[in-house]
């Protein structure tokens, strides 16, 4: 039986994580209603998408001082490792992203744009994308990653996170322009399972990590490469309405094939 100083730990998680969902979906709820109006992502002269990615952020920033009495929860800090695991995390993006894109080119598929991008622009891309991603991360992975696996494990936790998450995108996924596929039905349930599956790899990465700056420059990598530098591509072929984008098999895969690795290098560990 769990007694006196961990009972009183769980007790303060349950709380903390009740205020912090209850914090996010009604700050995001809030941003939300002139975007659902307009149907766009640039509404409020394209403050929504900022506003709407720190709603999480500022949730987990408020629950970490009202229910911690602290910003520890939020992972700002680090270990003598974590820069490496920052390094990584900028990677994967562009590795998931040159093993779908241009092999689907290649293939005929699709047609690629951007074929002059210089190292500055990657770098000021990345801290320009940066500021908006960190606002989801401190929220997601920095504060909410941990509790759900103190609370429920690795595996319940992150996938119950990744549901969370779905739901946070899903009024935009439906009814703004953030929902691009031409097959809703088969994107949305793609990318259920890319956001399950990176919340098991970003869970993981919080931990191993120490840090929410490894997540939320993966989070910022994947913003610039994968959809601004590439998507939306020129479909050639019609199967490319099927395979392209966030709601696109090959992305759901690619998610699916980290959170695997993640879910194994857990259990390992």
């Amino acid at each position: 039986m769990t007694t006196g100083p961990a009972m009183n730990d769980r007790a303060r998680d349950r709380r903390g994580l009740t205020v912090f969902l209850v914090l996010a979906f009604a700050l995001s709820g809030l941003v939300s209603v002139p975007v659902l109006q307009t149907g766009s992502l640039a509404a409020w002269d394209g403050w929504a998408l900022p506003l709407l990615m720190w709603a999480p952020g500022a949730a987990g920033i408020v629950t970490s001082l009202v229910v911690y009495r602290s910003l520890r929860p939020l992972g700002l800090t680090g270990h003598h490792r974590t820069w490496l695991w920052a390094l990584l995390c900028v990677c994967v993006p562009l590795a998931y992203t040159l093993l779908i894109y241009p092999p689907l080119a290649g293939l005929g598929v699709v047609g690629l744009g951007h074929g002059n991008v210089q190292f500055r622009f990657l770098v000021l891309g990345l801290l320009i994308s940066l500021r908006t991603a960190v606002g989801e991360e401190l929220g997601w992975r920095g504060f909410a990653a941990p509790v759900m696996e103190r609370l429920f494990g690795f595996l319940p936790g992150q996938l119950a996170l990744g549901l969370v998450w779905f739901l946070y995108h899903l009024p935009m996924l439906l009814l703004t322009d953030y929902g691009k596929s031409a097959h809703p039905l088969f994107g949305n349930a793609m990318f259920l399972i890319s956001a399950i599956g990176m919340s098991f790899f970003l869970g993981w990465v919080r931990r191993v990590g120490g840090s929410v700056w490894p997540c939320a420059l993966l989070h910022a990598s994947h913003n610039l490469v994968f959809l601004h530098l590439f998507d939306p591509v020129r479909l050639i072929h019609p199967v490319g309405e099927w395979l392209v984008g966030e709601q696109g098999a090959l992305f759901a895969s690619a998610q699916l094939l980290l959170g695997l690795f993640a879910w194994r290098a857990s259990r390992r560990a």
